[in-house]
């Protein structure tokens, strides 16, 4: 056996592990890609139907300022009444941040009820994937499946 042969041979060889490593890389990610298309689909085929109500919309403020010869203050505050202070001493001395949560109730799949707070316009990892899909549409009362939580 010729070096040309030799050669060939190791390239053949070296070509075939490429197309076999590539081929189970594809399968790899397809199957990573369909798994939550199926997992979605069988939720849906086996989910339980659950309703949710927001109980109510909650605002929070957080008033931020600094007292001559005192270190920087972060106290939480009534935001009728932050705004009032704030507009009292000026808004370049007072920094007010409010923040804006919703509750809502639902029932799960064991007949549990559960209550979720979540800060309203964001996305907020919770436990329950009902829950999460539930906070991000927050209408008034939503109608959804649940099979799993």
């Amino acid at each position: 056996m010729s070096w040309a042969e030799r050669f060939e041979n190791l390239r053949q060889n070296y070509v075939s592990a490429r197309r076999t490593r590539l081929l189970m890389l594809g399968g790899l990610i397809a199957a990573a890609g369909a798994w939550p298309m199926y997992s979605d689909t069988m939720h849906h085929l086996t989910g339980k139907p659950s309703t949710a109500t927001l109980i109510e919309h909650i605002r929070e403020c957080t008033v931020e300022y600094q007292r001559i010869g005192e270190d920087k203050r972060k106290e939480p505050m009534a935001c009728d009444a932050a705004e009032e202070f704030q507009r009292l001493n000026g808004s370049n001395k007072i920094k007010v941040s409010q923040n804006s949560f919703a509750r809502v109730r639902f029932s799960l799949a064991d007949g549990q009820i559960h209550e979720a707070r979540s800060p309203r316009g964001s996305s907020v990892p919770i436990s329950c994937p009902l829950a999460r899909q539930l906070l991000s549409s927050m209408p008034q009362i939503i109608g959804m499946t649940s099979g799993r939580c």
